[in-house]
Order: C-alpha cells, then structure tokens, then sequence
C-alpha cells in the first residue's frame, strides 16, 4: 500500500516533471520575453522554483520557516542569470526534494506548522508537504501561458 508521503512524492514528481518539460521547450531568446512591465518571465518562474526546490527540505526537517531567508529570491536573479542554469538548479534539488517528502513518517503528518502567508496561516505538515507539487502545478500554467502569448501553440 502507498504511503500519504509516497503519494505526494509522486504528485510532486508528475508536476516537477511537466514543468520542466515546459521550461526546457523555451528558446534562449524568449526566456526572458514577458508580456508587459508587470509581467513575470520564464526565466523569473524557475529561478522562483529553484529556490522553493532547494530550500523546502531544510523547512520540512525543522518544520518551521525560520530558518527561510526570502533574499534567496533575489540572489537567484545573480545566481541562475539563465534559464538553462535555472532549470539546471531545479534538476539538481529535485532528488534531496523528493527524498524528504518520501521519508516523512506518517505519524507526523497532522503536525501543526505556521505557514508565513497572509499574516501567517495554520496548516498541517501534510499540506506542507504537497506544497511543491502546487506550487510547480502553477508554474507549470505560467510557463505555458506565457508561451502561448509569444505564439507557441504546442503542448509541451
């Protein structure tokens, strides 16, 4: 029998799976094409998606965002200055990702956790856990709307 976290893993795994799929179907000139000024491009979603990749173990291990330094999103912008190096970091953070959703015991999956959203918002490490799947889910629509918009029609 699948476990809850084996479930996740694997959701997660599906959706990471789309998205890089995605991102990788992106030219070099377009990866930093955005639809206006208040637009977000591809480039931008996956160094985002980068950063949430490597830095979700280490908030699921202490069960706690304390130790999450939002600054990381802006250091990404020098860090990963391309989208191959973007979708180079996700594919790298993505095993020690999925490892620790894997392994997280059951028994610990109602665990109460503060979510820094909106003021803080309670949750349980269940819901933390499927955090990346959603998270790379909509990123995954950014990406192809984005794509759509500069009039890549294929589904990729």
């Amino acid at each position: 029998m699948i476990t809850v976290p084996e479930f996740i893993a694997e959701l997660t795994e599906d959706a990471y799976a789309r998205l890089l799929r995605a991102a990788q179907a992106v030219p070099s000139d377009r990866a930093e094409w955005t639809v206006n000024e208040h637009g977000r491009s591809t480039l931008d979603q996956m160094q985002e998606v980068a950063v949430i990749t490597r830095n979700f173990p280490a908030i699921v291990r202490s069960a706690s965002f304390a130790s999450f330094d939002r600054s990381a999103f802006e250091v990404a912008k020098t860090e990963l200055p391309s989208l191959a190096a973007a979708i180079t970091a996700v594919e790298a953070a993505l095993p020690e990702l999925l490892e620790v959703i894997r392994s997280f015991p059951m028994d610990q999956l109602e665990n109460p956790i503060m979510l820094p959203f909106r003021g803080g918002t309670p949750s349980t490490m269940a819901r933390l856990l499927a955090m990346p799947a959603w998270n790379s889910t909509y990123h995954d629509g950014q990406v192809n709307f984005i794509q759509r918009l500069y009039g890549d029609l294929e589904m990729h």
